[in-house]
């Protein structure tokens, strides 16, 4: 459960609700207020003994009500202020157990002031069986089985666990999956899936789930990647075949150099986006943006070498082959290339 500190209850103190003890119930005043939990003198409520209840038991119940959030419909604690201003614990609902267990300085409380005669009385009422505790796993199920039978809601998981959280909101995640599990098994989950509009790759599966499924000019080419997509000469192509994700721009145009140092061939690049695309309008939008990087760099390179009396065929040494079909409106077996 989790800890609330003193400020919390002053911020939702309306949420409160005070006790509505009957006419025979005297009580000089009463009014909702922030107690520090060390403040209140228990003794008499928990050395008392409680037949076919006890305090460890309600302390438990209300550890799962209050597991995801106050409660704000279970009675508040309710404690007599005395002559000398001390406090002393009428009735908690098992309350002051559980703030034992879990640390908890601060709650709202329900205080009153009154005699001897009529904190007897309070007490007596307080511990009445009226009180609702959440109900069981069981009825939860029933509940929302009995919405499905009737058509009032639709056999999925979304349709459960929606209903589950108005009538159950405090109950724990764990409890909650097991119940939306049972009626999954009950009755299925038969809402389609929405379809998917992108697919993200990435240089480490693009082989197997794109090049060798869908690129009709593979074969032809050559085209080939190293294990975990890395650059791979082809003899066929005579040149090396890479894959360009969005934002590595810098480190294919080294990448580049470096192989054709190495075997004065290009580097041929098929180009995916960062894997975060929505829209077509962004996925082109990154792409022209690739583009314009290798551009920019090349001419920055080239201004460099200029300066040094020297300007590199680029044409020979890094080539941008085209996009892999990301979008489902484009055709996944040639590469897109921007007009």
């Amino acid at each position: 459960m989790k800890r609330y500190d003193k400020q919390y209850f002053y911020d939702n103190i309306q949420k409160g609700r005070l006790p509505n003890f009957p006419k025979s119930i005297k009580v000089k005043s009463m009014k909702l207020q922030v107690v520090k939990v060390g403040d209140v003198d228990t003794d008499v409520v928990t050395k008392q003994s409680r037949q076919a209840d006890d305090i460890s038991g309600r302390a438990s119940s209300l550890g799962v009500s209050f597991v995801s959030g106050i409660d704000w419909d279970q009675p508040l604690p309710i404690v007599r202020k005395r002559e000398d201003k001390s406090l002393s614990l009428v009735d908690a609902f098992g309350r002051f157990e559980m703030f034992e267990v879990n640390g908890q300085k601060y709650w709202l409380m329900v205080v009153i002031e009154c005699d001897e005669m009529n904190e007897l009385r309070i007490r007596g009422w307080a511990n009445r069986k009226l009180h609702r505790d959440e109900s069981s796993t069981k009825d939860n199920i029933a509940h929302i089985a009995k919405m499905v039978r009737k058509g009032h809601i639709n056999k999925s998981e979304y349709s459960y666990k929606r209903e589950l959280n108005i009538i159950e909101p405090y109950k724990s995640k764990e409890v909650k999956a097991e119940i939306i599990q049972k009626l999954v098994d009950m009755f299925g989950s038969n809402v389609t899936p929405k379809k998917k509009r992108f697919i993200s790759y990435s240089a480490t599966t693009l082989m197997k789930i794109w090049v060798n499924k869908h690129y009709a000019d593979a074969k032809r080419l050559g085209f080939k990647l190293g294990a975990k997509g890395k650059p791979l000469f082809s003899k066929i192509g005579n040149c090396f075949y890479g894959v360009l994700q969005h934002t590595y721009e810098s480190r294919k145009i080294l990448q580049a150099v470096r192989y054709n140092l190495e075997k004065d061939v290009p580097t041929k690049l098929v180009g995916i986006s960062d894997g975060t695309i929505t829209s077509k309008k962004q996925l082109e939008k990154e792409r022209r943006s690739s583009l314009r990087k290798l551009k920019k760099m090349t001419n920055e390179l080239d201004d460099f070498y200029a300066k040094h009396k020297g300007k590199p065929d680029w044409d020979k040494i890094i080539i941008h082959m085209g996009f892999v079909p990301e979008d489902v409106s484009e055709n996944p077996k040639e590469l897109v290339n921007l007009k």
